[in-house]
């Protein structure tokens, strides 16, 4: 949403006082792998390093994308969200450099997915999934797009494609 927002808007306003860690889905499958071929039990969170808020992320995808789009920071009242969010929901990732190298820090992967995420978009055009190009492009860190990579790695360790 933040990539089409900023190419149409003349300035963006996004939550500055809430802090997390956004997670590449392609970072999170590879890693979920290697635990699922690992022998660790209980809990183990998996994110990229580093951590931000969401004005600080999206600060990064209107850089990445090279527009001049002001992005101001405002508060989670003032955003008006029904829903009540944490203001730090920074995991600790001890458990996962047992069994792996870290994922790389947030700002390399959303690097290297604002460099694939033309030709993804074209692609789902061309299959005639135009819209959905946007929802994909736009969940770099949503859950459902973290569900979908645990179920890719569960087909995958399955042999189901």
């Amino acid at each position: 949403m933040i990539m089409r927002l900023a190419g149409e808007k003349p300035f963006l306003e996004v939550v500055g006082d809430q802090r997390g860690c956004p997670t590449n889905a392609d970072d999170l499958a590879i890693a979920l792998k290697d635990l699922l071929a690992s022998d660790l039990r209980g809990i183990c969170h998996v994110t990229n390093t580093g951590d931000c808020t969401w004005h600080e992320f999206a600060e990064a995808i209107v850089s990445l994308m090279e527009l001049s789009t002001p992005v101001r920071p405002i508060t989670t009242a003032q955003a008006g969200r029904l829903a009540r969010r944490p203001a730090y929901s920074v995991l600790a990732q001890g458990r996962l450099g047992a069994v792996r190298a870290l994922l790389p820090h947030w700002k390399e992967a959303l690097a290297r997915f604002m460099r694939h995420a033309p030709r993804l978009a074209s692609t789902l055009n061309e299959q005639g999934v135009g819209c959905v190009a946007l929802v994909v492009i736009s969940c770099f860190a949503c859950f459902s797009f973290r569900f979908a990579a645990i179920d890719m790695v569960s087909n995958m360790s399955t042999g189901d494609t």
